[in-house]
């Protein structure tokens, strides 16, 4: 690889504070392989004006003749297991989710899940997304993933793995999951976790959408603010943070008192909650982040059960937590709670290479501004992941992580769609692709997004 010099562009550096600075020049140097081998990323060593930066000779010159640069973009809530087509494979009968188990678990199971890691990982990274946090996957293969990519055997954007999530028994997710019951078992699930490695602590403390047998499940309290506890208490203990599905105004509640870094997907928020978020002294940091994921349940309430290949409940279903998200987003945006943004790709209709329709979707049901969606997708999601310091905003020291676009995002988000150019620690991608899905591709006219551009138009 070599230095550098993406040139004649106009750039926003994902500050709120900041403006787009026209005719400008990012400098990337090269940093090579680490003392183990490890792939370093290449570094932003100067970022100004063309006319006060001098290019060195050995940087190649990339002249961008005009086009937009953003961050790259951070998608905070995704499974690398599934790509989003529809399925059934989590609605089966008790004996056929054993079979699933045993199944992700065999030598077979693991290479196929792995190769369909590698494809939506690439999918994402594709489509401008940069650094992505796991949300919870079968058997730590995220974490074996995550490994190849930072020893440089395969391309791939940054990652930070739940490895397996934790759920208690007949709880939502059980599949991929620890099953606990209890505190002590809770901690015990952290400690295996934390010996594969996992960056964060994922936990499932209410029931969700896609497995549910019943109108209301989704949403129900399963885990004990106790247990709750136990697994942030032994999380925070080494450093690391925990995120929760968590998809009723109870179940937040609950999550909150117990010491939760984030909540995931969301609910209605009562006024005695918003305190709670922003000052939240059993998290590790002192707050806690909601993170809204919009894109999870809107094709489900779109569609419809049959095109879906879902149950009629778990339409219905979605169609409670949606309006219930949408509220509480809501809420956070009126009261300033810290907020980030995930779409939960892997569910049904919500592949890897679609994240910047989140950002629509949070400037359409919200009311925010293109610029701030875009703060949120990047610098506000990289506070969440702890890698601030490393990505989230266009800065000296900082990784080369950036896309190109020929419109103005600040102006129409809908330009995200279309990458020019990838940058990704250090690496150019010069014409970014990925293969779409041909079965939600089939349903596209009726998908919620569709109607929302053609309203926007």
């Amino acid at each position: 690889m070599k230095n550098l010099a993406i040139t004649n562009i106009r750039l926003f550096n994902g500050k709120m504070d900041s403006v787009i600075l026209p005719k400008a020049t990012i400098l990337i140097e090269w940093c090579g392989k680490g003392k183990n081998g490890e792939i370093l990323d290449g570094k932003i060593s100067q970022i100004g004006q063309m006319d006060k930066i001098p290019i060195p000779k050995d940087y190649k010159i990339v002249d961008l003749n005009g086009k937009f640069v953003i961050p790259g973009l951070i998608n905070v809530h995704c499974h690398f297991t599934a790509n989003g087509e529809p399925m059934t494979a989590m609605q089966g009968s008790e004996r056929k989710m054993k079979i699933l188990q045993w199944f992700l678990r065999s030598k077979l199971g693991k290479r196929y899940v792995k190769k369909q890691m590698r494809t939506n990982i690439q999918a994402a990274l594709n489509s401008g997304v940069t650094t992505i946090r796991n949300a919870g996957d079968p058997e730590y293969y995220d974490i074996e993933v995550k490994k190849e990519i930072d020893a440089g055997k395969i391309a791939g954007p940054r990652i930070v793995c739940a490895g397996r999530s934790i759920c208690v028994t007949g709880g939502h997710g059980g599949v991929i999951s620890h099953i606990i019951d209890g505190p002590w078992e809770g901690r015990k699930a952290v400690r295996d976790c934390l010996r594969h490695e996992s960056d964060v602590i994922k936990i499932l403390s209410t029931g969700g959408v896609t497995d549910s047998k019943k109108i209301g499940e989704a949403g129900r309290p399963q885990m004990t603010t106790e247990e709750i506890a136990a697994i942030c208490d032994e999380a925070h203990r080494a450093g690391v943070k925990v995120m929760t599905h968590c998809e009723s105004t109870v179940g937040i509640r609950e999550a909150l008192l117990g010491g939760v870094d984030s909540i995931e997907h969301g609910a209605p928020i009562t006024d005695d909650l918003i305190n709670l978020f922003k000052n939240n002294p059993k998290s590790l940091n002192g707050y806690t982040t909601l993170v809204s994921t919009i894109s999870a349940a809107q094709d489900i309430v779109a569609l419809g059960a049959e095109v879906l290949k879902v149950t009629d409940i778990i339409q219905q279903n979605g169609k409670i937590i949606l309006e219930g998200m949408i509220e509480g987003l809501h809420t956070a945006v009126k009261h300033d709670i810290p907020m980030a943004m995930g779409t939960d790709a892997a569910v049904p209709f919500v592949p890897h290479y679609e994240f910047w329709r989140e950002l629509v979707y949070y400037q359409h049901f919200a009311g925010i501004s293109n610029k701030r969606a875009i703060n949120i997708a990047t610098e506000q999601n990289a506070k969440l992941l702890g890698v601030d310091e490393v990505t989230g905003t266009l800065e000296v020291g900082k990784s080369a992580d950036f896309v190109v676009y020929d419109g103005n995002p600040l102006e129409d988000l809908m330009v995200l769609e279309k990458p020019v150019h990838v940058v990704y620690r250090g690496n150019l991608i010069k014409n970014p692709s990925y293969k779409k899905i041909k079965e939600i591709e089939k349903y596209d006219s009726k998908r919620f997004f569709s109607i929302l551009k053609k309203e926007k138009q």
